[in-house]
Formats: structure tokens, C-alpha cells, sequence
């Protein structure tokens, strides 16, 4: 039987259907014919014609038909957006994924990584998929995900790699400029430029900008200007590839091509399965594509067993295999397995999910995935056909290496094994743990390098629990005898402070744990059980009305207490009987605490 590639499904069904006719003279033979074509168009005004080929007729109707049905939105935030048709346009045709929470985040801005990677999609469409045999520099700071796309456009000269920061947000000049490229548009004169601030153009950028503009790709702002160095939203992004696609007709693949055009993957949307209507059998799929089928056809069930056509169900969102004959007709249908759970390991050939490994097929995309996420895997043939995330990710748990913090907007970015990259919003509230290490962090003790594990609630991090990366600590434990802004000294032994450590809220005499790391302690913390501690100062104030006493300590920190009405109190040197209300400020003293109260004062010193 043969093989399934999900490719077929995001590629040969939507992209293989488009070339630009702005630049179509480059796959012209000497008669003006296009070389390799089953098909030939010709230019009639804005609009293109089939005019050959067995099928063409048919294909230019399924097309049509397509173009006229409404648009149904995959992602929750691009409902009421001015993007969402192109949006939803160019996700069909598979330039632009969404992310596994379900959103397009048609506002957010675009890596340069981000950029290449969708211009050399476009680039391997009309081409073919180049193979750059070059070995990646490790000098260059790019993603794993990004590095073909990266190497494929160094090599097409659509970006300097030396000149090129992957992780930097695209600009409005990087993209055109990337997008004329992968298309092989000339540059154009540059004599007379539409934008008002066309002299902040970098002139090697210029004509090709301009060439993208003059094809009506490009457009500049309400203002006249062009904003170069803007960056460029992912909406923005779409608009652009929307209108390129708008350009692009079928490109049909020749007859000794040895992809297999008749075999086809997607969801079942609808279906005609009326046992008195069998000479209009049709199969829709989610992607608008509607197919004919004949009255022979065979249907399997996950196990591989006959079942009758009319025991698919368009309910339950079906995802099939089906196999065409010679006449575009589906002649056999093949239920996919589904597999529920969650993603244990992923790369680029395979993804094993609660222990279950399967086959990825080449060029599967899976920068969007994320290991930990609960999916929904169809396969066929043992390989993956596609992946659904669950859209229900409560109290699931990631792990990856920490890549950025960002104190400020509280979010964490981490790096998964297979090189994806993923940021998520951290709750204010959120509690870290360190495993190895035995202690607690503030979130903004995370470092980059750490390997964490996240635990998110509704997209947020409520948990993270460090697991490998953080230095080890000295840990002891003891009472502190002295404390300045500089050293602490625990038990007879004197550390020094990290710079900047924020002594006020610690009190000579208590006992505490101090985590030292190279010779620094950079924690702090105060054990629950302060019974019979004894803190020492001088009174800085005293009342014997509401009974507490305010010292100052060595360290200039001040401390209230609360006093016990029945407090002793002793004179160390006179060996005097005082009362509470005897005592002065400016007397040294040392108070015994029990849970808090004080209910012994030495007088050491008058």
C-alpha cells in the first residue's frame, strides 16, 4: 500500500496549485510554453484560464468553489481582526501555524528566524526543495528549527549570515527584501520612489522593495512613508503572502513526477453517503477541497477491516486517507488511528507520545509542538498524518532549558530538546524549587542555562522546579552573632554578603540557614522555631503602658517585640532588681523571645 505524507495534505492539495505569473517567463521553453506543465494558462486581464489538460476543467471548478467558501477560523483571537481572511488563507496554504493554545497572535512581531523561515517555504514551492549540503557554523546564534531555512536562504543570497541576528524582530525592509528574493524578482530602478522616507532605504534594499511594490505586494502607510525599519506583525506578514498567493494558478506536477498526487490526507467536513443517491457520492474535506467518489470505493477501519461507505461520520471530524484513481475519483478511504496523550519526545522524524513512537513524515513541522502538551495523534501506516493539541492544557507539565527571564513582564523563555523555543506569562505568586539544592528562588534568581520544569495552569506558570544547572550551595546553620551590610558571621564563622544584599529584615540572635556560593552567601533563610532565641541591642524606645520595646542592633536594623507582663528583668552588671518600666533607652540589653514575646531582659550595659 502505499505511503502517506501529511505533506501532501498542507502542499500538494493548496501549494502545488499556485505560481506567480509576475515572474513566470523564467519556466518558459523557446515555443513560450511553461516547461513541465500538463496544464497551460493564459493571462486574461487580472484572471487566468485553464486551457488544457484532462482534468483542468474540473480542477478550475474544485478552485472556484474553494475561493467562494466562507472561511471558517481554526484560531480563537483573529475572529474580528482586519487580517483574519489572509490569516486563515495562508495558514490553508501552510506558510503561517498558529501556536498550541489555539491563537494566531496576529499582532505579535516576527523573529528574522521567524521571517526566513516562511519566505524559504515560499521559496521551496516554487522551486522545489533545495538541498544545501552546508554545515551549520555553531558561531551563528540561530534556533535548531530555523537552520535549514537559514542555511537554504544564506545560500540564495536572501540574507547575509554574517550580518544576520535571528532572535532580533524583523523589519518591514528585512521582510520585503527576503520575500523579492525568494521569488527571484529583479531589482528596479530607484529613481522614482513612492515612499516619503525612502532615503532611510538602504540602497541595496531599495530595488528589490521597489520590485515588490510595483507587483502590488508591498504597500506603504496612510502617510506616504514606508516605515523600513518597523517591525512587521504577523498579520502584517499574512496580508503580504495573501496577496502574493492571490497571483499564483496551479502548477500541476508532471506525469513522470515520482510524487504520488492521487493519494490525499485531511479531515472529513462533509460527506453525501445516501444509499439512494449513488450517483452523487462526494467527500468535503476541513480544507475546502471536494472530491468525488466512486460507487466501488473501499473503506477501512482503523484495524484495517471493510467497512461500508456510509458508515463514515462527518460528526466526528474523521481523519482519512484517500486513495484517487485515474479519474480524480476516491476509489479507497482509510480511517486514521488516534492516539491521545501527551508528548513524551519530538524531533523532526519522530514523536513518541505516552510511550507509543511514531514515524514523522520529512519536512513535518514541528517548531510549534510542544514536549509535555496533550495531543490527539492520527496515524496511517504507522506514520503521522496530524496532530491536534488538546485544547484543555490545565496542570500540564514542560521542561526545557531556561533561554531568556524577563523580570519585568514576568515571562520565561525555554529551549526544549529538539531546539523549539516557547515563552510563557509566570504567575506573580509563582513557587520555585530547587531539587538538587534542597532550597527556594525568587524568580528572579533564575539564570539562563538552568533546566527547569514548568507547571502551567491556563497557560500560565504556577510552578517551576529546577532540576539541573543551579550551583551548588554551602549550606550551614546557626545563630548569627554579627550582621552588617557586608558579612554575616553564623556560629563563630564570617561569610561575606553578595553586593547590594538586603540585611534590614534579619535579626542578630536568630537561627537561620545561609546558602554560600563562591565564598558569598546569596540567601537567607530565617527558621520557623525562634523559642529561646536571644537578640541583643540598645533600647531605642520603651512602653510600659502597652508593653513593647523597640531595639537597635549593631547592624542598624530596629526591632519591636511585644513584652509578657509577667517579663523578668535582670541587671548583668549591678545585679539591681528592676522593673520593666525601670529600664531606659540607650541600655544595652538582650531579650529571650519565646514565640515572639519577650519574656526575659538582661541589662548589659547602661
Amino acid at each position: 500500500m502505499r505511503k502517506i505524507s501529511l505533506l501532501l495534505l498542507s502542499l500538494a492539495i493548496a501549494l502545488s496549485m499556485f505560481v506567480a505569473p509576475a515572474f513566470a517567463d523564467s519556466w518558459k521553453d523557446e515555443s513560450g510554453k511553461f516547461k513541465n506543465w500538463e496544464w497551460q494558462m493564459y493571462q486574461s486581464g487580472d484572471d487566468f484560464e485553464m486551457m488544457q489538460g484532462k482534468h483542468g476543467q474540473k480542477f478550475l471548478k474544485q478552485m472556484q468553489k474553494q475561493q467562494k467558501k466562507a472561511a471558517k477560523s481554526m484560531f480563537k483571537d483573529i475572529q474580528k481582526h482586519w487580517a483574519m481572511n489572509d490569516i486563515q488563507r495562508v495558514q490553508n496554504l501552510g506558510f503561517i501555524s498558529g501556536y498550541p493554545d489555539g491563537t494566531f497572535k496576529p499582532n505579535s512581531s516576527l523573529t528574522s528566524a521567524e521571517a526566513v523561515a516562511i519566505a524559504i517555504r515560499l521559496a521551496d514551492r516554487l522551486y522545489g526543495d533545495l538541498d544545501i549540503e552546508e554545515d551549520f557554523d555553531e558561531k551563528y546564534d540561530v534556533p535548531h528549527w530555523a537552520r535549514g531555512a537559514v542555511m537554504k536562504a544564506n545560500a540564495l543570497h536572501m540574507i547575509n549570515l554574517n550580518r544576520f541576528h535571528s532572535h532580533v524582530q524583523a523589519s518591514r525592509a528585512q521582510v520585503a527584501v527576503m520575500l523579492a528574493k525568494a521569488l527571484k524578482l529583479e531589482p528596479v530602478d530607484t529613481d522614482d520612489i513612492p515612499f516619503k522616507d525612502g532615503i532611510l532605504i538602504d540602497k541595496e534594499d531599495l530595488g528589490y522593495i521597489l520590485a515588490l511594490y510595483k507587483e502590488g505586494y508591498v504597500r506603504g502607510a496612510s502617510n506616504g512613508k514606508f516605515n523600513p525599519n518597523s517591525g512587521i506583525t504577523r498579520a502584517e506578514f499574512a496580508a503580504i503572502l495573501a496577496r502574493i498567493a492571490d497571483d499564483l494558478k496551479e502548477n500541476a506536477p508532471d506525469k513522470d513526477d515520482e510524487d504520488d498526487g492521487n493519494t490525499l490526507t485531511g479531515t472529513i467536513d462533509n460527506l453525501t453517503n445516501d444509499e439512494d443517491n449513488e450517483d452523487d457520492w462526494t467527500i468535503e474535506l476541513k480544507d475546502g477541497q471536494e472530491y468525488d467518489v466512486d460507487q466501488d470505493v473501499k473503506v477501512y477501519d482503523v484495524d484495517g477491516d471493510e467497512i461500508d461507505y456510509w458508515d463514515l461520520d462527518e460528526d466526528n471530524d474523521e481523519v482519512v486517507v484517500l486513495y484517487l484513481n485515474d479519474e480524480d475519483m476516491v476509489e479507497e478511504i482509510y480511517l486514521a488511528k488516534t492516539y491521545e496523550g501527551t508528548i513524551e519526545e519530538l524531533d523532526s522524524d519522530e514523536i513518541t507520545v505516552d510511550g507509543d513512537t511514531f514515524a514523522l513524515p520529512s519536512d513535518f513541522d514541528i517548531e510549534e509542538y510542544l514536549i509535555g502538551s496533550e495531543v490527539n495523534v492520527y496515524v496511517h501506516d504507522d506514520e503521522v498524518l496530524k496532530i491536534d493539541v488538546v485544547e484543555d492544557e490545565d496542570d500540564i507539565v514542560v521542561s526545557g532549558e531556561v533561554y531568556d527571564v524577563d523580570e519585568e513582564d514576568l515571562e520565561i523563555e525555554i529551549e526544549q530538546v529538539n531546539g523549539n523555543r516557547f515563552t510563557f506569562d509566570v504567575d506573580g505568586n509563582v513557587e520555585i524549587v530547587d531539587e538538587e539544592n534542597g532550597r527556594s528562588w525568587d524568580f528572579n534568581d533564575i539564570k539562563e542555562g538552568w533546566d527547569v520544569e514548568l507547571e502551567l495552569e491556563d497557560g500560565e506558570v504556577v510552578e517551576i522546579t529546577v532540576v539541573d544547572g543551579a550551583e551548588e550551595a554551602d549550606v550551614y546553620e546557626g545563630i548569627i552573632d554579627d550582621l552588617d551590610e557586608d558579612e554575616i558571621t553564623v556560629d563563630g564563622d564570617t561569610f561575606d554578603l553578595v553586593e547590594d544584599f538586603d540585611i534590614e529584615d534579619y535579626i542578630i540572635g536568630s537561627e537561620v540557614k545561609i546558602y554560600v556560593y563562591d565564598g558569598e552567601v546569596e540567601e537567607i533563610d530565617v527558621l520557623e522555631d525562634e523559642d529561646d532565641i536571644t537578640v541583643p541591642g540598645e533600647v531605642d524606645a520603651i512602653n510600659g503602658d502597652q508593653w513593647y520595646i523597640t531595639i537597635e542592633q549593631d547592624s542598624g536594623n530596629e526591632f519591636t517585640f511585644d513584652v509578657d507582663e509577667d517579663v523578668v528583668v535582670e541587671d548583668e552588671a549591678d545585679e539591681d532588681d528592676l522593673d520593666f518600666n525601670d529600664i531606659d533607652t540607650g541600655w544595652e540589653v538582650e531579650l529571650a523571645l519565646d514565640n515572639g514575646d519577650v519574656e526575659k531582659i538582661v541589662v548589659t550595659d547602661r
